[in-house]
């Protein structure tokens, strides 16, 4: 799917979405200035910002979990999934959210969020 297909999948009267930033399993964005947003809809996923742009449907994600001790000390989600052309490790961490109520608006939609 291309960039403006993502954005087809995501009317903004549809969908939550959250600033933040972004973790590849290689670097984060930083800083006071959003990197990334995450977008939830009830069918898929889609993170984008400075580090990638990665849209995952629903049946590719395995769980969405509270980040581990890198990159942010325990704050953040990191999106466990099963697809082989993107980064093994992918984490959002929201700048106006804590992460469990991001975790409790996800379950909502019907994510295997813990």
């Amino acid at each position: 799917m291309t960039h403006s297909d993502h954005s087809l999948a995501f009317p903004a009267d549809s969908s939550l979405h959250w600033e933040g930033h972004m973790y590849d399993g290689i670097a984060t964005s930083y800083g006071r200035t959003p990197g990334a947003t995450l977008h939830a809809h009830a069918d898929a996923l889609w993170l984008k910002g400075t580090r990638g742009d990665f849209f995952l449907p629903r049946q590719d994600i395995v769980a969405l979990v509270r980040s581990g001790l890198y990159p942010w000390c325990f704050k953040g989600v990191q999106i466990r999934h099963r697809r082989n052309d993107l980064p093994e490790t992918i984490a959002f961490l929201p700048l106006d959210i804590k992460t469990r109520p991001l975790l409790d608006e996800l379950l909502k939609l019907g994510y295997p969020a813990r």
